[in-house]
């Protein structure tokens, strides 16, 4: 009885032994590495580029911000109707832009101080 239970302990070490070995070699079982997300970062925005990165500006600072150059192809912007979003219990002013050389868009938000 104790030689069928000595032997059965046996062969199943003998084929955990076996299947460890052809893991390594083969490459069977997946890795712990294999589970693990990629970590990125979450995306960040450049001042003015989204709601929560808003910029200040005064009316008088606005004609500045009209002017606005491609990032892609540094080509002059044509500046787009504006609009107003409510972001975080204040007002925002949207510029809107498109540029005349390769159709990229940007869009700049404002927050309109005294």
């Amino acid at each position: 009885m104790i030689g069928a239970i000595i032997g059965t302990i046996a062969i199943v070490l003998i084929m955990i032994a076996v299947g460890l070995l052809v893991d390594r070699k083969v490459g069977l079982l997946p890795k712990p590495a294999d589970f693990v997300e990629d970590k990125k970062p979450p995306p960040t925005h450049g001042a003015a580029e989204a709601p929560a990165t808003a910029i200040r500006a005064r009316d008088s600072q606005l004609a500045k911000l009209r002017v606005q150059r491609c990032t892609a192809c540094r080509a002059a912007m044509r500046n787009e109707a504006d609009d107003t979003v409510r972001y975080n219990e204040r007002e925002l002013l949207v510029l809107h832009f498109t540029c005349t050389a390769c159709g990229n868009k940007r869009v700049l938000y404002i927050e309109r101080s005294a």
